[in-house]
């Protein structure tokens, strides 16, 4: 960080300077920061596609959806149209606010526009899935696997997806490939688990409660039989009863 705020303050007026110290401050995820550096950038080089994006991004990153949206508009105004980036920008922002079918046309979009673009597969593989359609979900991801099939980023995805489609054991051999591609993968893999153990979970509670019904069924046939022979019991009794009565009038009687 030190080194990219140096070159900014031996190069002031160079716009590359302080889209470098941008990105920078992105990856250290300080937002704020970063929409200032690419603010200034925007302003030394104005209508620059790549800085119009990245700011675009750093809004995104900062939590300022409206802004993120109008440079997402501005980049695609100006960039190249079958770039997806200004499309991907947008559907990001719709997901963040749970706007899932704005986000699956935006996906589409920046699909239609680079079918190459392996981002662009990922981020429509996740509007699907947001949307509830695990099949086109999968066959997103799965052409994002096929085409960069080196990005541990996409196995986490595809498991998500799988686990939301019920196939538990071959999302947990996609968690396992996605952390064996990228260590730092590790706790994001951990947390898509523990989707399974509370599904696992979930499910022996059903069965342990279907089986509690069962036995608290069969309980409650036990008790009336018993109840019903112990009646019957009573019954028997109370006969004798009269009938000994009887025999003992009868005796009297004569």
């Amino acid at each position: 960080m030190a080194t990219f705020r140096r070159l900014v303050e031996l190069a002031p007026a160079s716009a590359e300077a302080h889209a470098d110290l941008g990105f920078a401050l992105m990856l250290a995820r300080k937002s704020r920061q970063a929409v200032q550096a690419y603010l200034k950038a925007c302003e030394l080089e104005r209508g620059k596609p790549d800085f119009l994006i990245a700011l675009g991004n750093a809004y995104l990153q900062a939590g300022d959806l409206e802004s993120a949206r109008k440079k997402a508009f501005e980049y695609i105004d100006r960039a190249n149209p079958r770039d997806p980036a200004g499309y991907r920008l947008i559907a990001e922002v719709y997901l963040v606010q749970k706007e899932y079918q704005e986000a699956l046309e935006y996906g589409l979009k920046a699909v239609n526009a680079d079918r190459d673009d392996v981002s662009s597969k990922i981020l429509l593989a996740r509007a699907y899935l947001k949307t509830g359609n695990t099949a086109q979900a999968l066959n997103q991801a799965n052409a994002a696997a096929l085409a960069a099939p080196e990005l541990g980023e996409i196995y986490l995805l595809r498991a998500e997806v799988l686990l939301e489609a019920g196939e538990d054991n071959k999302a947990l051999t996609d968690l396992k490939r996605a952390v064996k591609l990228n260590h730092n993968l590790a706790e994001r893999a951990n947390e898509i688990a523990a989707k399974r153990k509370i599904k696992e979970k979930t499910g022996k509670n059903k069965r342990e409660t279907a089986e509690c019904e069962k036995a608290a069924k069969k309980s409650e046939e036990e008790k009336a039989e018993k109840e019903a022979a112990s009646e019957e019991k009573e019954a028997e009794e109370i006969k004798a009863e009269i009938e000994k009565l009887r025999e003992l009038l009868d005796e009297a009687l004569r």
